[in-house]
Order: C-alpha cells, then sequence, then structure tokens
C-alpha cells in the first residue's frame, strides 16, 4: 500500500505547486529562482517579475538609478525580464551568476516595499 496516492501523484503536486509560487512547506530548490526567473524570494515574500516586467517604464528609472552603468538602450533591452537584468549585471558589473541574481532579487525587493508605500514615495 502506498502512502499519498503513489509517487507519481505527489510529484506531480509538487510541480503544480512550484510553477504557481503557492507557498508549501518544502523549500524549493536553490535553482528555481534562478531557472524560473519569475520570483524574487525574500523573507517569506515574492515580487512576481511579470508585474515588474508589466511596469518596466515606471521601474526602469530606478533601476538606473541602482546600476548607473546600464545604458538607456540596455535597460529598453531588459524591458524588466529578470534573466535579462541578470545577464546585463553580469556584463557591465563582472558580478558572478549567483551574485548577479541576487542583486535583481534584492532590487525587485526594494521595488515591493516602495510599491506598499504608496504613489510619490520612491
Amino acid at each position: 500500500m502506498t502512502c499519498c496516492g503513489g509517487g507519481k501523484a505527489r510529484g506531480a503536486a509538487t510541480r503544480t505547486i512550484r510553477q504557481h509560487g503557492v507557498e508549501s512547506d518544502r523549500e524549493p530548490p536553490k535553482s528555481f529562482g534562478v531557472l524560473d526567473g519569475r520570483y524574487a524570494k525574500g523573507e517569506g515574500k515574492e515580487m512576481d517579475w511579470n508585474i515588474i516586467e508589466g511596469k518596466w517604464k515606471e521601474l526602469k528609472g530606478r533601476a538606473r538609478e541602482q546600476w548607473g552603468k546600464l545604458t538607456d538602450d540596455e535597460l529598453e533591452e531588459i524591458g524588466g525580464k529578470k534573466d535579462r537584468l541578470v545577464g546585463k549585471l553580469q556584463q557591465k558589473y563582472g558580478y558572478a551568476s549567483d551574485e548577479a541574481d541576487r542583486q535583481a532579487d534584492e532590487w525587485a525587493k526594494l521595488q515591493d516595499e516602495k510599491s506598499k508605500d504608496g504613489p510619490g514615495k520612491s
């Protein structure tokens, strides 16, 4: 007799949880944020990179303030996509992949906090 409907059903449920960013008792693997590229994980909160992409015209000025070496053309090219930002941070600043990823996630978390402060706050 197998517990929880067998391994196949349990694995499918785990994939569903990871795909939709639903909180789970399990910690996602370290590569989750890097490979998926949509979520910035930090202190139990996730900033959806789809939101950043949608608000990129507003947020690219903040990105310019954070990373002054990025040109306007490069910021346009990034378009709010985490993987593109991480790649540009590696090119321009010489960051290792994990450091560029961490920087992008910290910046996304800061944008989430600023948006909760309300309009007019930077």
